[in-house]
């Protein structure tokens, strides 16, 4: 890292910023092979810190270091998550955004993934936009130890677009909606011993909008065998004309 600020300096010489960026990978620290193996990340979070400092003071600083961040993020992408930290503490939101997906494309360690993720939900949530709202919700379901709940809830709300008047279903043609409704089936069958009987109305629901009404009976059926008193599955049977209901 101090090679890369060495390089840049005896370029030019006498560009103050690029001495501060000098200064900072000096803080950094030479990366030897035992840090590699101890982590590396404690370093990182030094030099953020100094950043952070700095940019307390002068905001504008923002965009001297926003190159050497992306400069280690390349080589350490949990470096993108301090970086989304500096942008929503100044306030850019969309740069923070941006940088949180940059940690997803670009990294595979599942360690941060859920919090990313959810913090991208909260964002769209917050922001009224549903459709993104829905794509980081099925980002999340997809992870393999997600709760069921969290698979369920986005089921929940993908059959609220298709059952209104909302706009939102119409933001999808036709291979998209089955895309969807087919991932969440999936994810929804794949672990439905843990399923309760609203999870079970809300599979049912999706099984009605993928026009598989006889799939969508037998999981009201099998919903009201764990709560046989459970409204939601017997409106869905009531909504089908299953007789007995």
């Amino acid at each position: 890292a101090i090679k890369f600020g060495q390089r840049k300096l005896s370029i030019n010489p006498m560009e103050i910023s690029i001495k501060d960026d000098v200064e900072l990978l000096k803080l950094f620290g030479v990366v030897q092979e035992t840090d590699v193996r101890n982590g590396i990340e404690a370093r990182i979070k030094r030099l953020f810190n100094e950043i952070n400092n700095k940019i307390k003071i002068d905001v504008n600083k923002m965009t001297e270091y926003e190159h050497i961040i992306q400069f280690l993020a390349r080589k350490y992408p949990y470096t993108w998550l301090y970086l989304a930290k500096l942008y929503k503490n100044v306030g850019q939101l969309e740069n923070y955004v941006i940088t949180l997906k940059k940690y997803l494309e670009f990294s595979d360690d599942y360690t941060h993934r859920v919090d990313v993720l959810t913090k991208l939900i909260n964002y769209y949530s917050a922001h009224n936009d549903p459709i993104e709202d829905l794509y980081w919700r099925l980002q999340l379901s997809k992870i393999s130890d997600i709760d069921y709940e969290t698979i369920s809830e986005t089921s929940n709300r993908f059959n609220g677009f298709m059952s209104s008047n909302s706009n939102v279903r119409n933001n999808w043609d036709e291979s998209e909606k089955y895309q969807i409704l087919e991932t969440l089936i999936n994810l929804m069958e794949r672990r439905i011993d843990e399923a309760s009987a609203k999870d079970c109305s809300r599979l049912g629901w999706l099984y009605v909008h993928y026009n598989n009404k006889t799939r969508a009976i037998e999981i009201a059926k099998e919903g009201l065998q764990r709560d046989p008193k459970n409204e939601y599955c017997m409106k869905l049977l009531r909504n089908l004309n299953a007789t007995g209901y």
